[in-house]
């Protein structure tokens, strides 16, 4: 199993622990899983695969 497979279904258990609270559930994860919030966050994304953030300057 992938480490994206990994957080999403130990965000689903979070999730349900904590009561629907998103932001808490995803700050546990990303401790529990030693990553960054922002890591965590796109992990959980529909779209995260395959593209990149494109920086506008």
């Amino acid at each position: 199993m992938n480490k994206r497979k990994q957080v999403k279904d130990a965000y689903d258990a979070v999730l349900k622990a904590v009561g629907g609270n998103r932001i808490t559930a995803l700050e546990i994860v990303a401790k529990e899983f030693n990553i960054g919030y922002e890591t965590a966050s796109r992990y959980l994304r529909k779209d995260s695969r395959g593209k990149k953030k494109s920086k506008e300057t």
